[in-house]
């Protein structure tokens, strides 16, 4: 993978009907850049880093959801 910086993983499991699926989370590379401008970029990534995060606990959310209706 391009672009990611690998000391970040964070993994999560997410079971649905006995099936344990592991979820690799990753935060992208900064760029280097002027001292101004990696500072905006860090905040960035952390705000990214957040939304993905919850999208991933929504989605596992729903499959748990779909899975009783069935």
């Amino acid at each position: 993978m391009k672009n990611v910086d690998r000391s970040t993983a964070q993994h999560r499991e997410v079971t649905v009907n006995n099936v344990t699926v592991i979820i690799t989370e990753f935060k992208p590379k900064l760029k280097k850049t002027v001292s101004d401008q990696s500072g905006q970029s860090s905040s960035t990534s952390s705000e990214n880093g957040s939304q993905s995060e919850s999208s991933v606990d929504a989605r596992s959310a729903d499959l748990g959801t779909d899975s009783r209706s069935s």
